[in-house]
């Protein structure tokens, strides 16, 4: 267990920095920026535009089910993929050091960041939106509390994410291309469906979190509040489960796992 603890937090540090090093955080950071970045544009614009309106929908259409996955499958896909692609996968399993720290410390340092940004970019997009002309009726004032719980949904979106797609850099030789399937594929047909399918898709729970959290504000924005939602107590208690299930599933598996390295 000292071996897992010790080499986990040498690994976050190092990954930590390197992925904030890396060119393709630029390209996440890019597109985290673009929900407060438009809704400031639209800020400019002498039509009368509710503040409301710009929030939940950039929040919900943007930043929670396009950017979340696409950033958590780029950074993700790197827990692992970049000791492929640098061929020192095999120095570090050869090493007395325990496997799955390999995985987790990683994984913690990418989430680490992703929650930061998006957070961040969430936060940003409520205070810009709070800064629009008041409305001349009450009902699309935005409510207090609603960007915090954006921020929330934001955090645990991509926190859950990316504990998927780093694991499955175990499995699969292109995590990204599988990612990538999965999270505009079949998430995105499944949470769409009605019934019981869109409990199989990480957007049902965090739609479940932002439903619960002021429902009426989200009545305008199509999609987002299930059928039969679950509570945020509930929904936060699965989005944790999916992500600590997949990460103990992915370093089981890496325990055991041989990687061949070809010239």
């Amino acid at each position: 267990m000292l071996n897992f603890l010790r080499t986990t937090w040498l690994l976050y540090r190092t990954h930590l920095v390197r992925t904030l090093r890396a060119r393709r955080m630029w390209l996440v950071a890019f597109g985290v920026a673009l929900a407060p970045l438009i809704a400031w544009i639209v800020a400019q614009s002498p039509r009368t535009i509710r503040g409301l309106d710009v929030l939940t929908a950039l929040g919900f259409l943007l930043t929670i089910n396009v950017m979340a996955p696409l950033a958590s499958v780029i950074v993700g896909a790197a827990v692992l993929g970049e000791e492929l692609e640098d061929r020192t996968i095999t120095y570090l399993l050869t090493r007395p050091i325990s496997r799955p720290a390999i995985l987790v410390g990683r994984w913690m340092a990418s989430a680490t960041v992703l929650v930061a940004l998006f957070a961040l970019s969430a936060a940003l997009l409520g205070s810009i939106a709070g800064q629009f002309p008041p409305p001349s009726d009450d009902k699309y004032l935005i409510p207090a509390g609603l960007t915090g719980a954006l921020v929330g949904a934001s955090a645990l979106a991509v926190f859950t994410y990316s504990a998927l797609f780093s694991t499955l850099g175990v499995f699969f030789k292109h995590p990204m291309i599988v990612g990538l399937g999965y999270a505009f594929t079949i998430e995105g047909f499944l949470a769409n469906l009605p019934g019981k399918n869109q409990a199989l898709t990480i957007q049902y729970y965090v739609r479940c979190f932002l439903a619960s959290q002021h429902p009426q504000a989200w009545a305008g924005v199509e999609d987002v509040v299930p059928r039969e939602p679950l509570d945020a107590a509930q929904s936060v208690r699965w989005l944790l489960g999916i992500a600590l299930v997949a990460l103990a599933v992915g370093a089981l598996a890496l325990r055991r796992k041989q990687y061949e390295l070809t010239a």
